[in-house]
C-alpha cells in the first residue's frame, strides 16, 4: 500500500478504503463540465482508451455518496482534514474536487503550487494531489515507471511519486514489459491495469478531449500520445 516517504505515520491514503470512498465520492462527469468548451470523457482506469494496454472490460465508476462515507467510517476517516495540491492550471478542478469530497465527510484544503514546487511536494510530501499524464502509444513502459515499487538500482519504479507497492503488480508488469509478441502482452498489461483498478494509487478521473487549432491548408496526424510533430505536418487534401 501506500507509505510516507520519510518512514514516520501512514498518510490519510495509506488505507485502500480512503482512497476507494474519494472514487465514490467523486462526480467525474460533473467534472468533466469544469474543463471549458473542449471537455472530455470520464476515465475508467489510468490507461486512457486507444493505448495499447486499456482493458475494456473495466466499467467507468458512478458516484455513491453513501458507500464512501461507509468506506471513510470504517476506516476511522470521517472528518478527516487533507490538503489537495494542485497546479494553477488544474485550480478549478481541484476546487470541484475538494467540494465533492467534503459532501462524503473528508475536509479538502486546496493548496496551489507553482509547477516546480509541485513537482517537488508531490513526491513523498503530499497528502494526495491532481496530476496529468501522457502515457504513449504502450502502456508498458509508463506503468512500470509510475507504479513499480521504487528500485533505484534497477532503474524501477523511477515515477512512483506515492510509495505505491504491491508485488502482484510488479510481477506482472514485469512480465508484460519482457514480451514481445502484442497478442501475448495485451493480457499481461491488462492484468496489470486491473491490478491498479483494485489498489487505486491513483483515482482515474477524465481524458481530456484534444482540441487544436491550425491553418486549413495542413494537416497534422492524430497521435494517440497526444504530441503534435511538425515532422508529420501534410498539405491538406
Amino acid at each position: 500500500g501506500l507509505a510516507p516517504a520519510d518512514g514516520g505515520e501512514p498518510r490519510p491514503f495509506a488505507d485502500r478504503r480512503v482512497r476507494e470512498a474519494v472514487q465514490l465520492a467523486l462526480d467525474v462527469p460533473a467534472l468533466v463540465a469544469t474543463l471549458g468548451p473542449a471537455g472530455g470523457y470520464p476515465a475508467s482506469q489510468v490507461i486512457p482508451s486507444g493505448v495499447f494496454g486499456f482493458d475494456r472490460s473495466l466499467p467507468t465508476h458512478r458516484r455513491d455518496l453513501a458507500a464512501a462515507r461507509a468506506r471513510l467510517a470504517e476506516a476511522g476517516a470521517a472528518g478527516r482534514r487533507v490538503t489537495l495540491d494542485a497546479t494553477e492550471m488544474n485550480a478549478r478542478v481541484a476546487r470541484a474536487i475538494a467540494a465533492q469530497l467534503g459532501e462524503a465527510g473528508l475536509s479538502v484544503e486546496v493548496r496551489v503550487l507553482p509547477s516546480a514546487e509541485f513537482l517537488a511536494r508531490i513526491d513523498g510530501s503530499s497528502d494526495f494531489y491532481l496530476f496529468s499524464w501522457v502515457v504513449g502509444p504502450d502502456a508498458g513502459e509508463a506503468l512500470r515507471n509510475f507504479f513499480h515499487t521504487r528500485d533505484p538500482d534497477r532503474q524501477l519504479g523511477t515515477r512512483n511519486r506515492t510509495r505505491f507497492s504491491s508485488p502482484e503488480f510488479d510481477a506482472t508488469i514485469q512480465e508484460a514489459v519482457r514480451i514481445a509478441e502484442p497478442a501475448e502482452k495485451l493480457p499481461r498489461l491488462q492484468a496489470a491495469v486491473r491490478v491498479l483498478d483494485r489498489e487505486l494509487p491513483w483515482v482515474p478521473l477524465y481524458t481530456i478531449r484534444s482540441v487544436r487549432i491550425h491553418p486549413a491548408g495542413v494537416r497534422l496526424k492524430n497521435r494517440i500520445d497526444a504530441m503534435l510533430l511538425l515532422a508529420e505536418l501534410e498539405p491538406a487534401e
